[in-house]
């Protein structure tokens, strides 16, 4: 008889566990968002083995405090966020911006007798954040006659003498819609407003124990913006069910002026020499306490 001999097998399996992160955006799903919802739904980050989870913000959702006390990994911001950043020696480290412009524009109606580089201003946000920003960075190329603070964008309908600030990818679409046809416009950044926007800013804590993964997330990331702008359609579907005010026309709307006006990043890296030139409009505008050149980001990525 024939003994069958058994011998024991033994299979080794390599596992490896998806890192969760949490990404705090800094408003409610919308088109500025369009390539992280579509490396999410696309499975970007999960071939990579990132567990990410978009955790959508909104009115009273301050993303930035959430973030450098641990409820988030990552959230977005713009070159003014990095200043404080600097300047108050804050936990969060910035690693990559998705849009090389700001998204915002002046817009007026287009039948004014006025210029975008005089006349009033009319601003219809609720808190004066503009004087501080832009305004003080362009009062030699723009000077504001008058700013009046206003809660609603409609106000502009009755008052076609004056300017009102806004966002390419929104305010000028709601316009559109409430007069038929597109009101005029200027993106800040043609006038001299040289920052960064959709800048990825990571909790300190999360970057040094995870810099390989953040690197990862920035890769994924960039696939989902470079697909996003072929076709947006899977993450618009997330989008409109996320945010329920929103439409597929606005999300159309805002990326075809994000490519109109070059505003995605091709890549997520940043230029010392426009980091440098931002400094040095800070300064000139005297509404910011100088910043020593030594201490300056200068868009250095992981």
């Amino acid at each position: 008889m024939k003994l069958k001999v058994l011998f024991p097998v033994f299979l080794f399996f390599s596992i490896s566990f998806a890192l969760p992160i949490r990404f705090i955006t800094h408003w409610y799903p919308e088109v500025e968002h369009g390539g992280f919802y579509t490396a999410l739904v696309n499975h970007y980050y999960k071939s990579i083995n990132l567990d990410l989870t978009i955790i959508k913000g909104g009115p009273g959702i301050n993303n930035i405090y959430l973030t450098l006390n641990g409820y988030g990994d990552i959230t977005l911001g713009n070159s003014f966020d990095v200043l404080r950043i600097i300047k108050e020696d804050l936990p969060l480290v910035p690693v990559g911006a998705f849009f090389q412009k700001s998204p915002q524009v002046l817009m007026t109606h287009p039948s004014t007798s006025v210029d975008f580089k005089s006349g009033k201003l009319l601003d219809f946000t609720s808190k004066p954040f503009g004087e501080k920003t832009w305004v003080a960075l362009l009062k030699d190329k723009l000077p504001i006659n008058k700013i009046t603070y206003t809660k609603y964008l409609y106000s502009l309908l009755n008052h076609h003498e004056v300017m009102a600030e806004g966002y390419i990818t929104s305010e000028p679409y709601v316009l559109k819609r409430a007069w038929g046809y597109e009101p005029k416009i200027i993106l800040l950044d043609d006038l001299g407003y040289d920052l960064y926007d959709n800048i990825i800013l990571v909790n300190k804590n999360f970057y040094d124990k995870h810099k390989k993964q953040v690197k990862d997330f920035l890769e994924a990331s960039l696939r989902g913006w470079k697909e996003f702008e072929k076709n947006p359609e899977p993450a618009m579907k997330v989008i409109l069910k996320e945010n329920t005010e929103m439409t597929k026309d606005r999300i159309l709307y805002g990326l075809k002026a994000l490519k109109s006006h070059s505003i995605i990043n091709p890549t997520y890296k940043m230029m010392p020499s426009r980091w440098n030139h931002f400094y040095d409009l800070c300064d000139k505008s005297g509404a910011y306490t100088y910043l020593d050149p030594k201490k300056r980001y200068l868009g250095i990525t992981p």
